[in-house]
């Protein structure tokens, strides 16, 4: 059995019939489900597109790719997508969180 902190995992994908979480260290094969594990867990992991959950702290760079956008993460050359609904929520989210951080009284 293998002990992973959450902080310490990059993004969980399919491949093939496994789920494999990447994370700071390597990557490791999982019998659980991609979606039981959407369901469990919470910010800063997100599901951004049907074959990936990120967490969203892991993120360098969002570019756009055809219909979708493609992640740039931390540890990993591997890539994840994500779909523009997501995309626009997590812009939504985010500009809320900055917003509410920055009306904060100094």
């Amino acid at each position: 059995m293998i002990l992973l902190h959450l902080g310490e995992v990059v993004f969980i994908t399919k491949e093939g019939r496994r789920t494999v979480v990447y994370h700071t260290g390597g990557r490791v094969e999982i019998t659980e489900r991609l979606s039981s594990l959407a369901k469990e867990l919470r910010y800063p992991f997100l599901r951004t597109h049907k074959g990936f959950i990120v967490n969203v702290d892991m993120i360098r760079e969002i570019t756009p790719a055809s219909r979708t956008y493609e992640l740039v993460l931390e540890y990993t050359e591997k890539r994840a997508l994500m779909t523009p609904k997501v995309f626009r929520n997590l812009e939504k989210f985010l500009g809320a969180k900055g917003s509410a951080r920055s009306s904060k009284p100094q």
